[in-house]
């Protein structure tokens, strides 16, 4: 087998047009493939970076008279439903633009504003410093950012400590979110925590906060949104909102469009048979090489060379062929994960982690693992 490899080498390296061909079409094949599998696997495959993510919903009002579908909840309704018992713990996030000073030039950033339970709420830890919570909401001058604003300030995780100027607020750095870290629907690059203003409980109209939720241990889904449906009918009764309710959506539903989560298993259906194609083509390829080695293999078959030694020789080229097109896709794969990355959907959930990686499966996050 070993002098068949090296014969093999020596016999495509005599032809370099035609291996070049056909290590080239399987690779671009197999690359494609590859880089929407680690699409699909960032995105669809892994679980999410929370603690027991199956118990994490996303609560939204909804009035029947409005086109919007589901919208963001109001202050003082995110406050009542804190009397849910199935809810273990409720957070709220809202958020804005701010101009970002104190780290080079000025620049827009996306800002979020949440309550002090958040990240409590979901599990998460820290990949440096500290996260914020109850005991700087009340100031509000202590902020986190996420592990790519970090690097791109330079910085790293030194970042911690350094004071920021978003608008007209002052902020300290006192963490730094870990790389997988990323909410469904949010792309704020810094979090900060603060309290509801005073009055919050009365506005009921000012549709403003995404609100997550973590059920209880016996809770389901269903027993929760019985338990909620029942409040907010009490709370509208005869008042002006008496058509609002509230609806529970999974977590692990959130952040993919619709038009996202269709798109992906179309596209790697498209890049499988791109890859199909491409073997399709390599075949005819070596059917062609192989017609023009007739004189070839009558000559060894003359010398005294069997049927077996002839389909081991062609086994040997085309094993020689498809390590070499592999090799190649590694580095496709990569290319266009790059592209994909860049010029993906942004509001594709966990887009950014996509990468080619050994392991055979699915496996736990580290935020979920620390947890």
């Amino acid at each position: 087998m070993i002098h068949d490899f090296r014969y093999a080498l020596r016999t495509l390296l005599a032809r370099p047009g035609f291996s070049a061909a056909a290590v080239a079409t399987l690779a671009i094949g197999i690359g494609a493939t590859s880089a929407m599998f680690g699409v699909i696997d960032a995105v669809l495959l892994r679980p999410l970076p929370f603690a027991q993510a199956g118990r994490l919903v996303m609560v939204w009002e909804r009035n029947p008279g409005f086109t919007a579908g589901d919208v963001p909840a109001s202050p003082g309704n995110f406050l009542a439903w804190h009397r849910v018992g199935a809810f273990e713990r409720l957070a709220a996030i809202t958020t804005s633009g701010a101009t970002l000073v104190g780290l080079g030039e000025p620049r827009r950033i996306s800002t979020a504003i949440v309550t002090p339970e958040f990240f409590d709420l979901l599990g998460t830890r820290a990949a440096a410093g500290r996260l914020v919570g109850g005991d700087d909401a009340a100031s509000g001058r202590s902020a986190v950012v996420t592990a790519g604003f970090a690097r791109d300030s330079g910085l790293g995780h030194g970042i911690v400590g350094r004071d920021l100027r978003l608008g007209d607020s002052d902020v300290q750095v006192v963490g730094v979110l870990p790389d997988d870290f990323q909410f469904p629907g949010e792309s704020a690059e810094v979090w900060v925590a603060r309290d509801l203003p005073p009055g919050s409980e009365r506005n009921v109209g000012g549709h403003s906060l995404t609100v997550v939720a973590r059920l209880g241990t016996q809770a389901t889904i269903l027993s929760a949104q019985a338990e909620l449906d029942a409040l907010v009918a009490g709370l509208n009764r005869g008042g002006p909102n008496a058509k609002w309710t509230a609806v529970l959506v999974p977590i692990s539903r959130e952040g993919l469009t619709l038009e996202s989560a269709r798109a992906l298993p179309i596209l790697f259906g498209a890049v499988a048979l791109l890859l199909v194609i491409a073997c399709g083509n390599v075949t005819g390829l070596l059917l062609v090489r192989a017609l023009g080695r007739e004189r070839e293999f009558a000559i060894r078959a003359a010398v005294g060379a069997g049927r077996w030694h002839l389909v081991r020789h062609a086994l040997a080229e085309s094993l020689v062929i498809a390590a070499a097109a592999g090799g190649a896709a590694v580095l496709v794969a990569g290319w266009l994960l790059v592209g994909i990355r860049t010029f993906g959907p942004a509001d594709l959930i966990r887009l950014q982690t996509a990468a080619i990686d050994p392991r055979s499966g699915p496996a736990p996050s580290p935020t979920t693992r620390a947890t």
